[in-house]
């Protein structure tokens, strides 16, 4: 499995897809992070002017919620906004069965708090599984695929204003609400 998603301390999910649709559509759209990361960030090359951008968000479980991009990468960004706007902690994690590689991203109130990658490791669903548990956070891994499938049963799924639409008409990004309106 080849996966990166990240999870909010908090139980505010509507605050936080307010959060995610202000990335998306406004104030925080050209926001870039400014610390120091031991990971890999993939979003400037694969996400940061894609219009067809998705951000699928869970109910709470355990205090934590789950957010998960549509093109699997995590937007540091974005998680150090939440993190600072919610002055709680975020979790962003890495998993590639492809390259043997794992990483993870802590952050608290708004600052990186600690940060780790390897390509050496072994058992590396075992450290995940480690460092969700110290977390707390009983929420599995999952692809976007998956949690689209799941949509109305905990999980909400946040686009552009630029791509709402419904049935063949085009809705102006102006007068519409960001979150996709699935049919």
């Amino acid at each position: 499995m080849n996966v990166e998603q990240s999870f909010i301390k908090s139980t505010e999910k509507g605050r936080i897809i307010e959060i995610i649709e202000e990335r998306l559509n406004g104030r925080l759209k050209d926001v870039r992070l400014c610390y120091p990361i031991n990971v890999p960030d993939s979003y400037s090359a694969i996400l940061a002017n894609d219009e067809k951008r998705k951000i699928a968000v869970s109910s709470p479980q355990n205090g934590w919620v789950a957010l998960i991009e549509s093109k699997e990468v995590n937007d540091y960004a974005l998680l150090f906004q939440l993190s600072k706007e919610l002055q709680t902690e975020a979790l962003a994690v890495i998993q590639s069965d492809i390259t043997g590689a794992w990483g993870y991203v802590e952050m608290l109130e708004g600052k990186v708090t600690e940060s780790y990658f390897s390509e050496e490791d072994d058992e590396i669903e075992d450290l995940l599984e480690a460092k969700l548990n110290q977390k707390k956070i009983c929420q599995p891994l999952y692809l976007f695929r998956e949690v689209v499938r799941e949509r109305g049963n905990g999980w909400d799924i946040v686009c552009m204003a630029s791509q709402i639409s419904r049935g063949s008409r085009q809705i102006s990004a102006s007068s519409c609400l960001t979150r996709c309106p699935w049919e």
